[in-house]
C-alpha cells in the first residue's frame, strides 16, 4: 500500500494485491468488507491487482508509486 495525491485530502491509499492463479476478487467487494471492519479513512481508495509482488524495501514502495503516478487514481467510493 502506498499514498497517492490527492486534491481533497491531500494523500489516499493505493493498494496492490497479488491474486493467487485460481482467485478472483471484485475490489469494491473488499471496500465493502473493510467498510464494516474500518474506519471509512482506513480503507484504500483504490485496489490494483498485479501479477506478482515488487521486490521488498524502499524500491517496491518507489516502483508502486510510480505505477499510480503513471496512470492515477480511480475513486472506488
Amino acid at each position: 500500500m502506498v499514498g497517492a495525491p490527492d486534491d481533497t485530502w491531500g494523500e489516499v491509499g493505493v493498494a496492490f494485491l497479488v491474486m493467487r492463479p485460481d482467485h478472483e476478487l471484485d475490489p469494491e467487494d473488499l471496500a465493502g468488507f473493510l467498510s464494516s471492519r474500518l474506519a471509512r479513512y482506513k480503507i484504500p481508495k483504490e485496489f490494483r491487482v498485479v501479477n506478482q509482488r515488487v521486490n521488498a524495501g524502499l524500491p517496491r514502495v518507489e516502483a508502486m508509486r510510480e505505477m499510480v503516478s503513471r496512470t492515477g487514481v480511480a475513486d472506488l467510493r
